[in-house]
């Protein structure tokens, strides 16, 4: 029988740290790299949730989340975020992902971005997963300058037992106004500490390598 479950998500701690260079102020679109919803910002920033090589070694049939949250930073942000996740079998697994972001209006100027996309991911074995996602973006400031582009993640998962991991490049795609998207290598790895009964606290390490050379990482916890 399926199931769906409801899980709510606790910011333990999410660290980013980067190493500032020039190249990082060029990149397109950096809202691509946003985290899509809450429990992603509280797992370290990391979209790993509900990426398809992940979910698809889960275990689980289905999987949902709408999340609202804000961030504040040189222009602020209203930012609602949606997360499918279907498993057609065993081995065979479906997402959706999309953000909605508006920025605060600025001197009259309001801007907005957009990303929708969906993937899959197939089990080679059950403790290891290939996955597929690929999305549009468009991103808009007033209303006489708007860009659109593509990305795509590849990405590998593997679970034995209780630990996760995942290794892959995201955020691969075209080029905007001649700048690059910002694409990374991506690494994480994840634990779940099972109590009680029906209760467990997912904790994830994640670090990315951007090509701008920047990196990035992570650490969170859900329960």
């Amino acid at each position: 029988m399926k199931r769906i479950i409801i899980t709510i998500s606790l910011l333990a701690s999410a660290l980013v740290s980067q190493a500032q260079t020039s190249g990082v102020e060029s990149l397109a679109m950096p809202f691509s790299r946003l985290p899509k919803t809450a429990s992603s910002l509280a797992m370290g920033a990391t979209p790993t949730v509900y990426d398809p090589s992940s979910f698809v070694l889960s275990g689980k049939d289905f999987s949902s989340e709408l999340s609202y949250f804000g961030l504040k930073s040189d222009i602020p942000s209203n930012n609602l975020g949606v997360n499918l996740a279907y498993g057609l079998t065993d081995r065979l697994a479906l997402t959706f992902d999309g953000i909605m972001s508006m920025g605060a209006e600025i001197d009259g100027i309001k801007s907005s971005d957009m990303a929708f996309g969906a993937g899959a991911a197939f089990a080679i074995t059950k403790n290891i997963s290939i996955g597929l996602s690929g999305r549009y973006l468009t991103s808009s400031i007033g209303e006489d300058v708007s860009y659109s582009a593509f990305n795509a993640d590849i990405m590998m998962g593997a679970r034995f037992d209780d630990f996760n991991a995942g290794f892959g490049i995201r955020g691969l795609g075209s080029k905007v106004a001649d700048s690059p998207l910002p694409c990374s290598l991506s690494a994480d790895l994840g634990y779940r500490l099972g109590f009680a009964v029906k209760n467990a606290v997912d904790f994830k390490l994640a670090a990315d390598y951007y090509f701008c050379n920047a990196l990035a990482f992570g650490a969170g916890a859900q329960y």
